[in-house]
């Protein structure tokens, strides 16, 4: 299609208008396909439910697996477990707060 002209359209307001006369071979209108994980990701990781009913060629799908989706509903461990969580003798484990001065004064 190089150097073919396919469609007239203007300028105004900053946005482009295409002729609606001119018909656009579908190959060209609908230039990519897709996948059903592609379209997962484009609407924010919806739900499989979700993108049955927003997008209805999905209604067929039975299965969708994102990583990142079944990362983000791990539970994460803020200290790796210890075998003794005692201590022995004060301040053995001593936990402080290294921040500040804020800049910022409160009201």
């Amino acid at each position: 299609m190089m150097g073919k002209m396919i469609s007239k359209g203007w300028e105004s307001g900053g946005l482009y208008i295409l002729d609606a006369s001119s018909s656009i071979p579908a190959s060209l209108a609908c230039s990519s396909v897709l996948s059903p994980i592609q379209i997962h990701y484009q609407l924010g990781h919806s739900s499989l439910q979700s993108l049955k009913t927003l997008v209805p060629c999905l209604s067929s799908l039975s299965n969708l697996e994102c990583e990142s989706c079944q990362f983000g509903k791990h539970h994460r461990v803020s200290y790796s477990p210890r075998v003794n969580k005692r201590s022995v003798h004060p301040f053995h484990v001593v936990h402080s707060d290294i921040w500040g001065p804020s800049l910022v004064l409160s009201n």
